[in-house]
């Protein structure tokens, strides 16, 4: 009896590991942010998620199966610099905006397949690289030259 209880409390773990390691762990650290249009007209607010560290960086959105469409992540990197992304292990397909020091869109990438290894980046340096569901950023209208407004305070860079 007592091996049948181990043992059926050993199946019970064996399913919970891969649940447990597709969620997101504690509640990550999140901003606001809102797209403002070269006519001056802002968007809705997104609450992102913030990817400050390499670990943060390197997992990013990997694993999700689903994101609302006005949330989305934020991945801070320490210096500006031409920004390459995949999908690996991404079930959803994302919209990519990648944004220059002065919070200027340098670029957007809209509906990029899930699940490749293909490298994704524009031909400008960014610092920052935002990431939502896919076809957001086209109902928006979002393009080069939208500025971003970030609302709250940046972490530091780690």
């Amino acid at each position: 009896m007592r091996q049948a209880r181990a043992l059926s409390l050993f199946l019970v773990m064996l399913l919970l590991v891969p649940v447990l390691a597709c969620s997101s762990g504690p509640a990550a650290e999140r901003l606001t942010l809102r797209f403002v249009s070269a006519s001056g007209s802002p968007s809705e607010p997104f609450s992102m998620e913030i990817a400050a560290s390499e670990p943060e960086r390197r997992r990013g959105l990997m694993y999700r199966r689903s994101l609302g469409t006005r949330e989305g992540m934020i991945f801070l990197f320490p210096q500006s610099a031409r920004q390459s992304f995949w999908m690996k292990n991404t079930f959803i397909p994302l919209d990519m905006v990648f944004v220059d020091s002065q919070w200027r869109v340098v670029g957007v990438l809209e509906n990029v397949p899930p699940l490749t290894e293909t490298p994704r980046s524009v031909d400008a340096a960014s610092q920052y690289v935002l990431e939502f569901p896919g076809g957001v950023m086209g109902s928006l209208g979002i393009r080069a030259g939208d500025t971003v407004k970030v609302e709250g305070s940046l972490p530091a860079v780690r």
